[in-house]
């Protein structure tokens, strides 16, 4: 072989490793895995992308109403992506009633009401193009969030591979295959997130505004930035924290108003009605998952999942430098698994309760010691190979 084709060669070589240095790979590499995982669960489904939706018999008012091409789970409440999907289909709040099913709670339905709006938006308000256009927005959120994540370990001088960690979260299997609205959802706090790092609070803010009205949990990091914001603002009087207090306070603002229209809609307070249906005396949740077993037994993998990421990032906690905010986000996402009621009780729900854990734990891990992070990577990896395998194809 002559040595122009031996360079060109290295060339080609030295090219290719230069691309897995980019976060565009990083969000091909991620959508590789999830959409693997995605075409195994398509064809365990009969290549009927309904199914994802779990649409329940015992939901169902008017089956005249229900669309010919969703399928129907039969002696099953479904789960909680039949009533976006709905929700979809027809958005107007005060003709809930008339979607042919019986939406459960739909103060709290409603209130997360970016998914199924921009479903509807998507799928150019066609009923039969909703199914997939549901399942494309999760897998590329997903995907997406690895792109972002590896925008934020280079902001953290780790290379771009590292912000697979954020995607790589077991609940987001769930979440892709129920149709649900974590992805979505944890994708607009990430790049919240990661405008926040790079002093484009406008952007930030704004994102915020959207993740709040995907998925109100996501209103622990708007808050903490307040706070954290505000304590400065006392202390040292400086301008620019006093204009990202009142950026951050577009996102509550926001809600707050999407929250009075929907309780002067549905005569109940949507954020109250979580509350009462999520929280709980402390401990009680824990307490009977350990004396009823089943969910513990079936979840063992998963739970110890939880403390090791606790474990992990308390490990290094006092030593990541900066990062207040996040810190602080950590903390109180931490102290509210000791108040979930319903997450607990119900098989696999906590999975999908602890996302913003999960998402706060894994960028103090991007900013600490480079090994914990790989050692956290794989460990994921395997996690989530093992809930696949258990809660998907088998």
């Amino acid at each position: 072989m002559d040595s122009s084709k031996i360079s060109l060669q290295k060339n080609i070589i030295q090219y290719i490793i230069s691309k897995t240095k980019t976060p565009l790979f990083v969000f091909f590499l991620t959508l590789l895995i999830y959409g693997s995982f995605l075409f195994v669960a398509i064809r365990k489904n009969d290549y009927d992308l309904s199914k994802f939706i779990i649409l329940g018999d015992k939901q169902i008012q008017n089956i005249q109403k229900i669309p010919k091409n969703i399928a129907i789970y039969e002696n099953s409440l479904g789960y909680d992506g039949q009533f976006y999907f709905f929700i979809a289909t027809n958005p107007q709040i005060k003709k809930h009633t008339e979607l042919g099913i019986k939406i459960d709670e739909p103060p709290i339905r409603f209130q997360r009401i970016l998914y199924p709006l921009l479903t509807k938006i998507l799928a150019l308000n066609r009923v039969e193009n909703m199914p997939f256009v549901m399942l494309y927005i999760n897998i590329l959120a997903i995907g997406l969030m690895g792109y972002v994540g590896a925008h934020i370990a280079k902001n953290f001088n780790r290379h771009p591979i590292f912000g697979i960690i954020l995607p790589l979260y077991p609940g987001f299997l769930l979440s892709l295959n129920r149709d649900l609205t974590e992805p979505l959802a944890s994708l607009l706090l990430l790049t919240s997130y990661l405008l926040y790092q790079k002093n484009k609070m406008i952007g930030a803010a704004i994102i915020a505004t959207l993740a709040v009205l995907t998925r109100e949990t996501t209103a622990m990091w708007v808050l903490v930035v307040v706070v954290v914001n505000a304590y400065v603002y006392i202390k040292e009087r400086r301008r620019e924290d006093l204009r990202k207090i009142l950026l951050f306070l577009i996102p509550p603002a926001t809600f707050g108003i999407w929250q009075l229209y929907l309780t002067i809609n549905l005569h109940i307070l949507p954020i109250g009605s979580l509350s009462a249906n999520t929280f709980y005396t402390p401990l009680q949740g824990i307490y009977e998952i350990l004396i009823g077993w089943g969910v513990l037994k079936n979840n063992l993998i998963e739970i110890f999942f939880i403390l090791a990421t606790a474990i992990f990032v308390l490990i290094q906690f006092r030593k990541i430098e900066n990062n207040r905010e996040i810190k602080l986000a950590w903390a109180s996402s931490f102290i509210m698994i000791f108040f979930l009621y319903t997450p607990w009780v119900e098989d696999y729900g906590f999975m999908r309760a602890l996302t913003e854990f999960f998402l706060f734990s894994n960028i103090l891990l991007l900013a600490g010691k480079k090994y914990i992070t790989k050692l956290f990577i794989i460990y994921s990896f395997i996690i989530l190979l093992n809930s696949f395998f258990e809660k998907i194809v088998f």
